[in-house]
């Protein structure tokens, strides 16, 4: 690097921080977009029905739509990996890795194997892609300040959202013309996540080098991520309670993803276009009227009390789920889907940024590693039992296999009480940011 560039980024405001990162972030979306949209699960869901056994394909649609949440179980690793180290430079690594991963999923034939590789290959991608997520959340704490990391943290969701509509919109049209054509979008977003990583270590970042400093200052010979997350739980009671809560609420959440999927293709006989449609495009193209909001809302008070408000429009948006597939309504299926986007930007910043509401300077990484790893966990259980639910209920009673809603409405509404719970034991923490010192 040279003298002047690195004086550059020096000089870099915020703002010129964000320019860089906004277009790296555009560029790494469409990248990841085929298996981070919903784009996979209803493909395979799709494709393969006539293929292979039933219960097989439900293991996929689990695995693939629950890969956001349980490929977190890696991440206390990946935030111990780039402890003390450039952030920007171990992003792009994790982009890289995602591009490798995804190109074999474009090559499989449509058979049982090949479903199973095509599962690997998609999963594989979305697992470095939740690396470079946790990685990132400590990059943003060097780059923005924290009054305004809502704000810039809701402007990333907002161009997260819209690419991903829009790549799923073109996704679904193309794959509707003929379904082989997933090939060519698997080699796309490997193309398109490779330049990303180039694009991210560009972004200037001036408060970087003290981060490191910090950092390096905690770091250790050898690192122990899982007895620091057990550290970090029974040290901070409060940050304990707080991933309880969303233990619970986020498992019903997870619980509803395969179940969404199976109905709008059972229930509602949708095919490639009606399923990304309603799967991943409507849910992204409402984001960006939302986040805004959320975003105001979050840079004013405490991650608690954030999740009292925000938590009830999951809460809705599974009850309407349960009635639109009980009756079979699909106006109302639109409705939920519609007030679950809301719920889902509102959870983009606090899902982000809330564990900063707790963590100490130096340890944003490993409180972030804590709860992307608990993240993992559920997800690693949630949809597979959401799955199995809806099947052994549409088999015993065939159409009312979204009774399996009922399961996701009672786990959210107890998450609600925790963290209720959590604001009367925590009230004179949970009043702002505690992270870095604010009032």
């Amino acid at each position: 690097m040279t003298q002047s560039s690195v004086n550059t980024f020096e000089a870099a405001t915020p703002a010129a921080s964000f320019r860089a990162e906004r277009q790296a972030t555009a560029t790494s979306v469409v990248g990841i977009s085929p298996v981070d949209g919903n784009v996979a699960t209803v493909f395979a869901r799709i494709a393969w029905e006539s293929v292979v056994p039933t219960p097989l394909l439900d293991a996929a649609v689990a695995v693939l739509s629950g890969a956001p949440a349980w490929t977190n179980l890696a991440s206390l690793w990946w935030a111990e990996s780039a402890q003390g180290r450039p952030k920007r430079h171990a992003i792009a690594r994790q982009l890289r890795w995602a591009a490798l991963a995804m190109i074999p999923a474009a090559f499989v034939p449509y058979t049982g194997w090949g479903l199973l590789l095509f599962v690997l290959g998609c999963a594989g991608a979305r697992l470095c892609w939740g690396g470079m997520i946790t990685i990132r959340s400590t990059l943003w704490r060097c780059m923005y300040p924290a009054k305004e990391r809502g704000r810039y943290a809701g402007w990333m969701s907002i161009i997260t959202a819209l690419t991903l509509a829009a790549a799923g919109f073109t996704s679904g049209t193309v794959l509707e013309l003929d379904h082989q054509n997933f090939r060519v979008i698997l080699i796309v977003g490997a193309f398109s996540l490779w330049l990303g990583s180039i694009l991210y270590q560009r972004i200037p970042a001036p408060a970087e080098p003290k981060l490191i400093e910090q950092e390096q200052a905690e770091r250790r010979p050898k690192p122990r991520p899982w007895h620091d997350a057990m550290a970090i739980l029974q040290k901070d009671r409060g940050f304990c309670r707080y991933m309880a809560a969303m233990f619970v609420f986020g498992s019903g959440n997870l619980m509803a993803m395969p179940i969404i999927i199976q109905v709008i293709r059972e229930r509602f006989e949708q095919g490639y276009f009606g399923g990304i449609l309603l799967g991943s495009t409507l849910p992204m193209l409402v984001l960006p009227f939302a986040v805004p909001k959320w975003a105001q809302f979050f840079d004013r008070v405490h991650i608690l009390r954030y999740r009292l408000v925000h938590g009830w429009f999951f809460v809705s948006a599974n009850v309407v789920l349960l009635t639109a597939s009980l009756t079979g309504t699909l106006w109302l299926l639109f409705l939920a889907i519609a007030i679950r986007a809301l719920a889902m930007a509102g959870g983009s910043i606090g899902w982000t940024l809330g564990h900063l509401d707790y963590a100490p300077p130096g340890q944003a990484g490993r409180y972030m590693g804590v709860h992307v790893t608990l993240t993992g966990l559920r997800g690693l259980v949630a949809p597979g039992i959401g799955a199995l639910t809806y099947r052994t209920v549409e088999v015993a009673q065939p159409g009312q296999g979204g009774m399996a809603f009922i399961l996701c409405v009672v786990l959210s509404f107890a998450g609600m009480l925790m963290f209720r719970r959590s604001v009367q034991l925590d009230a004179g923490d949970a009043t702002g940011r505690r992270g870095e010192g604010e009032s």
